[in-house]
């Protein structure tokens, strides 16, 4: 028998709990780096294109830019 969308729905939010603390510890790692990067004006958006391009950072840039606002900017 076929699951209802509400229970597929449910087992699909349990499977992809994620809160973003995975990106956490990356974040803080990049701190020093990144208040000195917007203190040189960079945007947001430039510092978060060239880590995630190196793959320095992982998250999405509206994570970024939340968990960053949440913070220092």
């Amino acid at each position: 028998m076929t699951k209802s969308l509400s229970d597929r729905i449910a087992l699909y939010a349990d499977k992809n709990k994620s809160t973003g603390k995975q990106f956490l510890p990356a974040f803080i790692a990049l701190k020093p780096d990144i208040e000195q990067a917007l203190k040189d004006g960079w945007t947001i958006r430039q510092i978060w294109n060239i880590l995630h391009q190196e793959e320095k950072i992982k998250c999405s840039y509206q994570w970024f830019r939340t968990f960053g606002q949440s913070t220092y900017w």
